[in-house]
Parts: C-alpha cells; sequence; structure tokens
C-alpha cells in the first residue's frame, strides 16, 4: 500500500517524572503488540510518540495528519491540558492540530476527567472522543485500553469494542455492568447520569462513526473543509457546506473555527473579501488558530502576482504569517510562502531581503509539507520565480516516514 494513502493510528503517551504512572509504560506496549502492522498485512500503520514537550507533535503533525484515523493519548490530564514530559500543552492548543487532521475518527483520551475535552474536540470536528468523567487508577486505565484494542484488533466496530471494554472492566472489579450509558450524544447532565468513568462521546451527525473499524481504511474524510481536492471540486456542495458552518454558528456565534471554514469555502467560491473577513473573525474568537493567519495571507493574495501587491498589502501578509508562526513555528507551508515573497517580491523589486532564503529553505526542508498544504498554496498563490517553482515541484514527491 501506498505510504501516502495508508492509514495511521497516532499513539501518543507522556509521565510527568514528578508523579510518574508506572503502568504507561505497559499500555503504550501492549497498545502497540495488538496494532502491530505486520499483523495485519501493513493495511495500516501505527506511529509511537512520546511526548516530552508539545512541539513534538506539531512537528509531526504536518505531514502525518492526512493519514491519522486515530489518536491515543495515555498520561495525566486535567480539565484544559494534558500533561506532558515537561510541560502542558493546551486544550486550544492540541485541539487545533487534531481538527487538521480530515480522516481522524476516534481521539481516545486515557487520562483523568478529559469529559471538558469533548465538546472542543467536537468543535474540531472530531467525530468520536473517548473520555473520562473523573480521576482514573492507572492500571485501570492500562486494562480498560487493553480490552478495547484487543477488541478493535480482532476487527470490532467502534461500538462494540468499547462496549465489550466496559462490560470486561467491570466484571473485574465486580461491578454490575447493566443500566450503563456507554455512547453519549450530547453533554448534557442527563446523558452522563452513570458511573462508569469511561464514555464513548459521538456527534450526533456521525452516528455511522459507530460502526467504524481498524481496517477500514481512508474513508470519505469526516472534515472535508480542510481538504484542498474535495473543495476545489465540491462546487455544487458549496450551499451544503455554507449550511452546515451557519448551524454551527448559531449554536455558537463565537466559534472560532467554524467561522475558519465559512473562510475556506468562501475562499474556494473565490469570495476573497468576505473569506478573508471570516478569517480575520477567526481569529477574533480564537487567536492561537495558527491556520486562520494563514489563510488570511492567502485571501489577501487572491491569486495575484506576489510582485503586483502593494508594499502596505505585503506588510499586512507579513503581520499574519509572523504570528502564525508565533503559534506554529513548525509548519514549513508558512515558511514557503515567507520565501515565496522573499523571491517574488523583494528580490524583483530590487529591495533588501527581510530573512535569509538559505535559512527558509533549511527550516521547509526540516518537516514534510503535508500535500494539502502544498496544494492550497499552489493553488490560491501565483508564484513566478524558477527557483520556488522548481522547490515547489521537488516537495511534491516527499519521502513519508
Amino acid at each position: 500500500m501506498d505510504k501516502q494513502t495508508t492509514p495511521l493510528n497516532e499513539i501518543c503517551y507522556a509521565n510527568d517524572a514528578t508523579n510518574i504512572l508506572h503502568q504507561v509504560p505497559e499500555e503504550v506496549q501492549q497498545i502497540s503488540d495488538k496494532l502491530t502492522p505486520s499483523h495485519f498485512d501493513g493495511q495500516f500503520e501505527m506511529d509511537l510518540t512520546r511526548l516530552d514537550h508539545s512541539e513534538v507533535l506539531s512537528k509531526k503533525w504536518d505531514y502525518l495528519r492526512d493519514r491519522i484515523v486515530m489518536f491515543h493519548y495515555a498520561g495525566h490530564a486535567a480539565e484544559d491540558h494534558l500533561l506532558l514530559d515537561q510541560q502542558k500543552i493546551l486544550l486550544d492548543i492540541y485541539d487545533d492540530l487534531l481538527g487538521q487532521a480530515p480522516y481522524l475518527k476516534l481521539v481516545f483520551l486515557n487520562g483523568c476527567a478529559t469529559l471538558q475535552h469533548v465538546e472542543a474536540l467536537w468543535q474540531a470536528g472530531i467525530p468520536a472522543v473517548i473520555a473520562t468523567s473523573e480521576s482514573i487508577a492507572d492500571e485501570q486505565a492500562r486494562q480498560f485500553a487493553h480490552y478495547f484494542y484487543d477488541s478493535m484488533a480482532k476487527g470490532a466496530r467502534l461500538e462494540d469494542a468499547f462496549e465489550t471494554a466496559r462490560i470486561r472492566l467491570s466484571e473485574m472489579q465486580n461491578e454490575h455492568t447493566y443500566r450503563k450509558i456507554s455512547v453519549r450524544y450530547s453533554l448534557t447532565m442527563s446523558e452522563l447520569s452513570n458511573d462508569f468513568a469511561w464514555g464513548l462521546y459521538v456527534q450526533p451527525d456521525y452516528k455511522e462513526t459507530l460502526n467504524w473499524r481498524l481496517l477500514d481504511g481512508l474513508a470519505q474524510p469526516f472534515n472535508p473543509l480542510f481538504t484542498h481536492e474535495i473543495l476545489s471540486n465540491a462546487i455544487a456542495e458549496y450551499e451544503v457546506y455554507l449550511a452546515y458552518i451557519k448551524q454551527k454558528l448559531a449554536r455558537n456565534p463565537k466559534d472560532g473555527r467554524a467561522y475558519m471554514e465559512l473562510g475556506l469555502v468562501l475562499l474556494y467560491q473565490r469570495n476573497f473579501t468576505d473569506g478573508l473577513s471570516s478569517f480575520l473573525r477567526a481569529i477574533e474568537y480564537k487567536p492561537t488558530l495558527a491556520q486562520a493567519y494563514y489563510y488570511a495571507c492567502l485571501a489577501i493574495v487572491a491569486e495575484q502576482k506576489l510582485y503586483n501587491l502593494s508594499g502596505e498589502v505585503l506588510n499586512q501578509i507579513e503581520g499574519l504569517l509572523s504570528k502564525a508562526l508565533q503559534q506554529s513555528p513548525e509548519s514549513p507551508v508558512y515558511y514557503l510562502l515567507l520565501l515565496a515573497i522573499l523571491y517574488d517580491y523583494y528580490l524583483y523589486h530590487g529591495q533588501p531581503l527581510t530573512h535569509d532564503p538559505e535559512e527558509l529553505i533549511e527550516l521547509i526542508s526540516l518537516v514534510p509539507v503535508a500535500k494539502d498544504d502544498l496544494q492550497r498554496l499552489v493553488y490560491f498563490t501565483n508564484i513566478q520565480h524558477p527557483k520556488i517553482i522548481g522547490l515547489l515541484q521537488q516537495l511534491s514527491h516527499p519521502t513519508y516516514y
């Protein structure tokens, strides 16, 4: 199977040295044993990541996100963050990352009291989340994950795998297993009135996710708004997307991600003015949304040749790019646009360069550029310089790990 289209399960873990979870290494090892790709003829891959700090995840996310179908986290957590080895990663940061993965079906947060994460992950477009409503014991967390992935590895549906794990853990603890609510479609208190710590939270619009199996591959993305290939060929679907986004905004008028999605649809409709306004609203309500700053740049460029832009407009673009890089300093596509500006504007007009091109090229080379990002950059910018065109062609054939 082609590396670019092989589904990927991302297994992340962390262990704070001041409060060690002794079962986390065993939990990760058991998951790894169950999901070893060789057991499934390479029909999917698995990536194990120790989260020493938040940059570890963001560095690899750009080139893994287009293939990730499941994300598991094992470690300490709280209502608004995951606790990594050396720092916290706030919910506002990591839900942005996960929301960029168009094929991501399930996020499993196997830490204490992660229920408060569910709504943000739903807003980010994640169809299903396994989260906890209270503190959980280290050993119980390991056992529950073991039972769940044992069932998934045997081909069980998501709902059945969760139910099997719930029953087996309850039986081990000599607890009654009846009158438990396994699947929840809302976060209302009436839905949460049960005494089992783990819950499977599924967005009402994505109930089909309950039938998902590990070997289903890369099916139709649940969040097509981040997929260039779909948006660039979905003229007939734009009104459907707009209606869906407007429903989200009716529920939450300050939903920054929904405004970014609205801006993307408008961008592909070539309504650059309203698209820019939507991206700026997204930034207003969710300033950590790095992509919104970048998409605002694309809306300003609006398919023009960069050397035709005014100095004032260029300053606006560079200011937005700078803020995008503050939020996501490892994203290579932001450096690519900055490099294109150097060659197509500053060199063209004989002006002093604001950055060293070779340093930018080195930064771009550190992390493979996601195909979707590359396609969108080419689509909305009229890049002219032969060196940048050559670099873009080179990046179109990356090495995947």
